[in-house]
């Protein structure tokens, strides 16, 4: 076998790991509602101001909700399909 065999066979593990990783974050942030408490959290911390109303921080945390519960649909989707 050649010398790239033995770097696939590497890889591996190191593949593994960051799967067993990405999973475990997952359950930890996305799917036990972390991620969505953490955002309501530091949004209610923001204050207004005069160049950033209460409005634009509604506004700007509810587009990260939404990016948040669509990443965390298509991460319970994906973890489904394993």
């Amino acid at each position: 076998m050649g010398q790239s065999d033995r770097l696939d066979q590497g890889f591996v593990p190191i593949d593994a790991t960051y799967d067993s990783a990405y999973w475990e974050l997952y359950a930890q942030m996305f799917s036990s509602g972390a991620a969505l408490t953490l955002l309501d959290t530091i949004s209610a911390t923001i204050p207004a101001s005069g160049t950033l109303s209460t409005a634009d921080i509604a506004s700007t945390t509810a587009a990260v909700r939404t990016c948040v519960e669509n990443r965390s649909q298509a991460l319970k989707d994906a973890l489904a399909g394993q």
